[in-house]
């Protein structure tokens, strides 16, 4: 998918991704207390190494760094080979993910673009036109998109580092 058109993905995904959070960008009373950081605190370019993207696609990941966006906005990074947003977990099962995409997208809505994983996480989501996974755990959701090196399979390679961001989150 052209980085354009991902970019694009990316937007809509972190729409619905937001809209069923349980925490927003600002910290949060009580957040520390449960073991769950503001997402202010979170440096997503820490949590993956550029060997392990590009172990993961094939492809030289370069350096990572945020994107320009406004201020507030959720933890990003983006390598050559792969993006990553981190967003605190708003689901406690698929079917609260997957009702939540329902009331957001409405008519837009397309189960056949959905296919749920057991693992990483809690559960992992494979969004297939948008070629990303996003990783719920206890208390984050990480979201991966990659570009792999022609052959290299999409859903496990973003799935893979999803896990691995994940991990060091929580």
């Amino acid at each position: 998918m052209p980085t354009d058109l991902r970019a694009g993905w990316m937007a809509v995904v972190l729409a619905v991704s937001l809209s069923g959070c349980a925490g927003d960008s600002k910290p949060q009373p009580g957040a520390a207390a449960a073991g769950r950081a503001a997402l202010t605190e979170v440096d997503a370019c820490a949590l993956l190494q550029a060997s392990e993207i590009s172990e993961a696609t094939g492809r030289e990941a370069g350096t990572g760094a945020p994107p320009a966006g406004p201020e507030g906005s959720p933890p990003m990074c983006h390598w050559d080979s792969a993006q990553l947003l981190v967003t605190h977990a708003g689901w406690k099962t698929y079917e609260d993910y997957d009702a939540a995409n329902r009331r957001t997208l409405e008519e837009q809505y397309d189960p056949t673009q959905y296919q749920r994983l057991d693992a990483p996480g809690r559960f992992t989501v494979v969004l297939k036109d948008a070629g990303m996974v996003q990783t719920v755990g206890e208390r984050y959701m990480v979201q991966v998109a990659v570009q792999p090196a022609e052959g290299r399979d999409v859903v496990a390679a973003a799935t893979r580092l999803s896990g691995l961001a994940l991990d060091r989150l929580e």
